[in-house]
């Protein structure tokens, strides 16, 4: 059984990977002719409901990203984010895409069009699998089109065509914890509440570690939790069981979502580890055989948070990853003064932003036996309730966690706001 899904391209964002400066393009480079913009713009693709894209030119290379739903298939109703980086030679156009699903299944693959004269562009996509489709943009009829640099400039669409990828059984979604007891509002401080804005959130759980075997309930606890931001109002991308270079991908997508947003958070469930005081989060794929290979194999918090330094308002980074664990039992040290940290160090953020463990730096989590962690309970509880301030949440879980560990798991929050009231639920 076969998916297929649009790679929907959006945001006029420049690729965080792109190094090239902004340059003088000759009439061989781009279809309108020198310095053309052909590209930038919103785009449809009128076979797609609600689809919706935003690209943004540099010269003669164009990046994009953006999302929809899956319309089809086992996914059907489930969203995805994507992006793109691709080059304008002549009448032609190239571009490489990844897309990846609310469950984590990434999709990667190349693109080739050809810019005709109406100003429309026919695909012809294939991705790593060999599945091959074909589609065609337009411009989306709803926005206004972007000026081009030239008035020759034919505006063209820029986004791949529906492609087919492998069906895989879609995760279970646990069912988000019942509030017994809602927690009161908090008080009344000076500040007044803000209004929220745009608010986006990446949700990453994984479980399926393939040199130490399974972590059970990181993937329900990503669900969980993911379930919470959506019933809080919070846009929410999902992923499951990502290796290094799906968590790169998921990473850099979330970048260009967190810099058009007044919030930004990441929650991640799995393991994660302090080597020399560097803290890492670790991909499913990683083997970590010595110290040596913890920078090549993890991702470490900083490149996680640079991940949502361009939120206005608020950034959020929550770890369920002090969990007691087996690659530092394994690991070989090869650097004498190197140390490898039992839990996590201290995070030091700074400019409206939090960071919060599950456990305090230097102690270990716990995985529960419930299905899901006594920290993830506990905070997809109470990020629901309303009328809550987040630091209040943050006390709320804390006191929840010690209750249901007898003590013996402390959650920790590092960093500070801006004396403003956040909430991730209005007061009624």
């Amino acid at each position: 059984m076969r998916l297929r899904i649009d790679l929907l391209l959006a945001a006029a964002v420049a690729m965080a990977s792109m190094t090239h400066q902004a340059r003088a393009v000759d009439a061989s480079d781009t279809q309108s002719g020198a310095n053309g913009d052909v590209i930038s713009g919103e785009w449809v693709n009128p076979q797609s409901p609600g689809s919706h894209s935003r690209v943004r030119q540099n010269g003669n290379e164009f990046s994009a990203t953006g999302g929809a739903v899956v319309d089809a298939g086992p996914y059907k109703g489930m969203p995805y984010d994507a992006t793109a980086a691709g080059r304008i030679n002549g009448n032609s156009l190239t571009m490489i895409f990844t897309a990846i699903l609310r469950n984590g299944v990434t999709v990667v693959g190349h693109c080739a069009g050809v810019v005709p004269a109406a100003g429309v562009v026919a695909w012809k996509c294939r991705d790593k699998s060999g599945h091959v489709s074909n589609s065609t943009w337009v411009r989306d009829p709803a926005s206004a089109p972007s000026p081009p640099a030239v008035a020759a400039a034919v505006p063209v669409a820029v986004s791949p065509p529906r492609v087919v990828v492998p069906a895989v059984a879609p995760a279970p979604v646990a069912a988000l914890a019942p509030v017994a007891n809602p927690a009161p509002a908090a008080a009344a401080v000076p500040a007044a509440p803000i209004e929220s804005g745009r608010r986006v959130a990446l949700v990453i759980g994984n479980s399926a570690y393939r040199a130490v075997g399974l972590l059970p309930n990181p993937t329900k606890d990503a669900e969980l939790v993911g379930a919470a931001f959506r019933q809080a109002g919070i846009e929410v991308t999902v992923a499951h069981d990502l290796d290094r270079e799906g968590m790169i991908a998921a990473l850099k997508a979330f970048t260009r979502k967190a810099n058009a947003a007044d919030w930004a958070v990441i929650y991640y469930a799995g393991h994660g580890l302090e080597v020399g005081g560097t803290n890492y989060l670790i991909p499913v794929d990683a083997k970590l055989e010595t110290d040596l290979d913890v920078s090549d194999e993890a991702i470490s918090l900083e490149r996680m948070m640079a991940a949502i330094q361009g939120a206005r308002r608020l950034k959020l980074v929550v770890l369920d990853a002090c969990r007691n664990n087996p690659f530092a039992r394994q690991m070989k040290v090869t650097v004498a003064n190197r140390s490898i940290g039992r839990g996590l160090a201290p995070a030091e953020p700074t400019g409206a932003t939090l960071v919060a463990y599950a456990a305090k730096e230097g102690t270990t989590a716990q995985d529960g036996d419930s299905g899901d962690s006594p920290f993830a309970l506990s905070f997809a509880k109470r990020v629901v309730e309303p009328g809550v301030e987040i630091n209040i949440v943050f006390r709320y879980v804390r006191k929840d966690v010690l209750e249901s560990t007898n003590n013996e798991q402390e959650p920790f929050v590092y960093g500070s706001l801006p004396p403003d009231n956040f909430y991730f639920v209005a007061p009624k």
